[in-house]
This record gives C-alpha cells, structure tokens and sequence, in this order.
C-alpha cells in the first residue's frame, strides 16, 4: 500500500512539473503557423486634416491626427451607402441599428481650383477607422461630412 502512495506522489508531481513548464519556441513567427497577424494601419491612407474640429452634429466619430482619418466611437457603427458615401448611426441596446447621425463620403476634387477633377474615390472602412482611397480619382479625395444639408470638407488624401 506504501509503494501505491509514493507511485501516486512522484506520478502527480511529474504532471504538476510537465504544466507548470512554458512551451518551448518553434521558431515560426504567428503568419507562419497560419495565424493571421494583425494589420498595421500605415501611412498610405494618412490625409491632411484640413479642420481643428468636426462641427456641430457630427457625433460618433473623432479625427485621428495620428492616421489623418475618422476614428469610430463606442456605440456608434459606419454603415456603407455606396462605394463613395457611408452613414454614421447609432448602436441600438439590442444590438439593432439606431437613427442616422450623418453622412460620409469621399469627393474627387481637382488639385487645381476651378477645374474639374476626373475619376472616382471610395470610402474605405478599417473598423473603427474610415478613411478615403484614390480609386480613379485624378486629383485629390476629400472626405465630406455632411450634417443638415452642409457639406464640409474635413481630410484631403
């Protein structure tokens, strides 16, 4: 019965020493095991924020001087209109969407003044950020608040 004990003893703390041990290294770094990494925001998409701060309506969202975007709040989800315009709504308790707080989009504006830019820009969405890329877009993108029926221009790309 004695030898049972002690069997038992050494058994139970050859398992506690196996767990307690870190896994070694393989060597193989997260996008090697097939572990997708996560995405580094870069400075392709950074825009030149052309205001101090969003004006009066426009909730849900903050300009990132950091990535020269739109950066998400809590509670508050962008919701694609088209490729070119995204709305601002509220999260709902439930989960449900809520009320349209305003409206995105992305302009292709010409670099010179008084001619008309050819092509198109789109919204791009990187939860929580929002940003504007090229597309066709000849001259710049401006990404455009829109809240009771003014347009404000608010980042350049």
């Amino acid at each position: 019965m004695r030898r049972i004990g002690i069997v038992m003893t050494l058994g139970l703390a050859l398992l506690v020493s196996a767990y307690g041990q870190t896994p070694q290294s393989s060597g193989q770094t997260p996008q090697s095991q097939g572990q997708a990494a996560k995405p580094k925001q870069t400075a392709k998409f950074k825009g030149k924020i052309l205001i101090e701060r969003l004006p009066k309506g426009v909730e849900g969202v903050a300009l990132d001087k950091n990535t020269g975007s739109l950066k998400l709040k809590s509670g508050y989800e962008f919701v694609r209109k088209n490729a070119s315009t995204v709305k601002v709504v509220r999260r709902m308790a439930g989960g449900g969407r809520g009320g349209v707080v305003f409206e995105g989009s992305c302009d292709c504006r010409a670099s010179t003044p008084g001619l008309e830019a050819p092509g198109e820009c789109s919204v791009t969405i990187m939860d929580p950020v929002l940003y504007c890329t090229q597309g066709s877009c000849a001259g710049n993108c401006n990404l455009t608040v829109t809240v009771g029926g003014k347009k404000l221009s608010v980042i350049m790309y």
